[in-house]
């Protein structure tokens, strides 16, 4: 293994890892160990690459020896039963999803995508208008919004009696993120525990997570055949789940696969959104598209420290597109000065490790500042 810091017995470094701005004690451990240290979390080990030219060679030019992903019994094996995507294997139902992502999200497929996009951004605009001391609280919405009507076909802001639905998807959200972190299931660490039945003393993990698995599932064929059940909608003809299920024989997918596959991709994009005026607020969004929302807010952020940017920014808008109408994807070709902002709000604040693939056998990859 890597060098690293030491840790205690059992837990190894699990104590050392801070909840909050974990890059900043990584940075140190980089300074002290070099670019390519480890970690000893209750027994896994844990590599971290800190700059981009190590993530380079080992995840890129030596990918097929260090592609694949850890094992997380709990999460793929138990709760999922071998269905999440984040976390399986390299396998045969692997490479069916990967087949049938590439189709539904390569360049000339996303294009179709456009029509939902461009509906949820003029809700956001508009309540916004509306309510902008709320506006932080809008945009986390719109996040969960947009990846709720691509995958389904139903929106936050026009869909009534979905708050059962939606606390369920939270709850599988929570729960998988729960069990993926290291330390918190022994079964991760031992994998021969899955062997003990769900009766045996002390398996109340087991029984838990195969009830818990059950009931996802449940929830995923049901969103699935809901949307199959709408078809001749236009936003459920064009959604992710519509096109899956479209194509099952083509890719191979049987129901249950497919509707797994639709269930994870919507619970990928993790992280927070609070509640907003059209959330009921008995809902606590704890793990809905924080990444989208965050680059918003940073935008926001950005715009409010340079008040010049924003002042050509909108007077190029104005020129292209006037006051009479919303912007329009097509319009992106004749925005320059707008495109260049959003790249540089994604460069300045960065959402994910560059180029990084999540969850293979390297957990977090951390990139050096580049002057």
């Amino acid at each position: 293994m890597p060098p690293g810091p030491t840790g205690l017995p059992l837990l190894g470094n699990v104590l050392e890892m801070p909840k909050k701005e974990t890059w900043k004690k990584l940075g140190e451990w980089n300074q002290q160990y070099g670019p390519i240290n480890s970690l000893n979390m209750a027994g896994q080990p844990l590599i971290i690459l800190n700059t981009q030219e190590v993530v380079t060679d080992l995840l890129d030019r030596r990918s097929a020896i260090y592609a694949d992903r850890p094992h997380f019994v709990m999460v793929n094996d138990v709760l999922c039963g071998g269905m999440n995507l984040g976390f399986m294997p390299y396998g045969d139902l692997w490479r069916k999803y990967r087949r049938a992502l590439h189709e539904v999200f390569n360049t000339h497929a996303v294009a179709s995508f456009a029509p939902m996009q461009s509906h949820e951004a003029m809700s956001l605009t508009s309540v916004i208008l509306k309510y902008p001391e709320d506006w932080e609280h809008h945009i986390q919405r719109f996040a969960a919004s947009a990846v709720l009507r691509a995958t389904y076909g139903w929106s936050l802001f026009d869909t009534a009696n979905r708050d059962q639905t939606l606390e369920k998807i939270i709850a599988f959200i929570d729960v998988t993120s729960h069990a993926s972190i290291p330390g918190n299931f022994l079964v991760n660490i031992f994998p021969s525990m899955m062997n003990i039945p769900e009766w045996f003393p002390g398996a109340k993990w087991k029984r838990e997570g195969m009830r818990t698995q059950r009931k996802f599932e449940g929830l995923f064929l049901e969103l699935v055949e809901d949307v199959c059940g709408n078809k001749g909608e236009s936003e459920a003809e064009h959604c992710l789940t519509a096109k899956l299920v479209e194509n099952e024989k083509k890719y191979g997918l049987e129901r249950r696969e497919t509707a797994w596959l639709t269930g994870v991709m919507f619970a990928a994009g993790s992280g927070t959104v609070r509640i907003s005026p059209f959330i009921p607020p008995r809902i606590n969004f704890n793990r809905l598209l924080e990444q989208t929302a965050n680059t918003l807010c940073t935008f926001v952020l950005a715009m409010t420290l340079h008040p010049d940017v924003l002042q050509r920014a909108h007077a190029e808008l104005d020129s292209v597109v006037g006051r009479n109408r919303a912007p329009t994807f097509e319009d992106k070709l004749d925005l320059p000065y707008i495109d260049a902002i959003v790249k540089e709000v994604l460069r300045w604040r960065p959402i994910a490790p560059l180029g990084a693939t999540i969850f293979e056998n390297i957990w977090y990859a951390f990139l050096e500042a580049i002057e």
